[in-house]
């Protein structure tokens, strides 16, 4: 009687918005299937709504699957979703809250049946405004959750991604230099490159420090090197990257062995911006570049792994897409240029 009395509330809510007709199909049968299919559409008033006269429909299920598995699997990587409507689908998720959240899916592996939670499978096959709030409502990942944003931090953050944005412009027409010039040196003498390369920059950090570096290239076997770029201040070393480049006929492959900076440099942005200026760096050359890296913390230390979903939403808010088998492997794929999204390469799949 209860669930008959939400479903005639949710009816009348319809045709109060004016949804027959329009958005809403006539053939609904369940308040678990209105609520489900407004979850998937980014129905914000619908859920609003719905919730006001039953809470506990959020944690319900529609044909045996949490009600924001749908939300999940329209924004994955390969479809394409405007800002606007991630926008939609994140207030939901908070509207929801950390107990729909926590429902698990059915995911088949290989041939077995495995549970998946949806931060989980956010995090190998979502945007990464999902997982961000997904990731908030995380019992096991609330201590690393970002703090409630005020205007001030909004303004601080921007200001971050700017001055960020400028350093990795500054550094990247040195690297791809330096990858060419040392890159060459090294593959055609057979060995390593002892004396660092120096950089000097003029871009101020947001501390206001003047960034320096240096750069080394390693020979490690017929079209393959390895460069360290270290980022410093003042000789403070500030972030580090270790990288391995492959020349190949067809393309050019780049692996990230090592980004690192020190934590108490990390909310600096530090390590954003020396993985932008490595990608923009790449980007340059003008052909095909495959760049690869493991989110894995270094230490592997138990403490350290809690962190690896926050790391692995760090590289994919970099443009980096984790594999379908294990989502700590990432790749960025650049063409002619340009960035690929992973809509870009379903799009390119479907051409062959």
């Amino acid at each position: 009687m209860a669930n008959y009395l939400s479903f005639m509330k949710y009816v009348g809510l319809m045709g109060l918005f004016g949804y027959y007709g329009s958005t809403c199909p006539l053939n609904i049968t369940s308040p678990q299937e209105a609520f489900y299919k407004a979850v998937e559409s980014a129905d914000v008033v619908t859920v609003q709504e719905m919730m006001k006269t039953d809470r506990k429909i959020a944690t319900s299920l529609y044909q045996g699957k949490p009600m924001l598995w749908g939300l999940v699997r329209a924004t994955r990587l390969k479809n394409q979703v405007s800002e606007s409507m991630l926008k939609k689908y994140a207030r939901i998720i908070n509207m929801v809250g950390k107990d729909a959240a926590a429902l698990k899916i059915i995911k088949q592996v290989k041939s077995e049946l495995q549970p998946c939670s949806l931060l989980n499978y956010a995090i190998m096959r979502c945007h990464p405004a999902i997982e961000h709030e997904l990731i908030k409502l995380s019992p096991e990942l609330v201590q690393f959750a970002p703090k409630p944003r005020t205007k001030n931090m909004d303004k601080k953050k921007e200001k971050q991604c700017k001055v960020a944005a400028l350093c990795a412009a500054e550094i990247a027409p040195f690297l791809t230099e330096q990858i060419t010039v040392l890159g060459e040196k090294v593959l055609k003498n057979g060995e390593s490159l002892v004396n660092p390369v120096f950089f000097k920059g003029t871009v101020k950090d947001i501390k206001g420090r003047v960034l320096s570096g240096k750069i080394v290239a390693e020979f490690k076997e017929p079209s393959v090197v390895n460069f360290d770029f270290w980022v410093y201040s003042a000789g403070k070393k500030l972030c580090k990257t270790q990288f391995k480049f492959t020349w190949l006929d067809q393309e050019m492959q780049v692996y990230i062995d090592i980004l690192e900076t020190p934590v108490d440099e990390r909310h600096n942005g530090l390590g954003g911006m020396l993985l932008d200026a490595l990608v923009n760096a790449c980007g340059a050359f003008g052909k095909k570049v495959v760049v690869g890296c493991q989110a894995y913390p270094y230490d592997n230390a138990e403490k350290e792994m809690e962190l690896t979903p926050i790391l692995i939403h760090f590289y994919k808010m970099h443009g980096f897409i984790p594999s379908k088998n294990d989502a700590c492997k990432l790749t960025l794929t650049i063409q002619s240029g340009k960035v690929l999204t992973g809509y870009d390469l379903n799009e390119l799949k479907k051409k062959k």
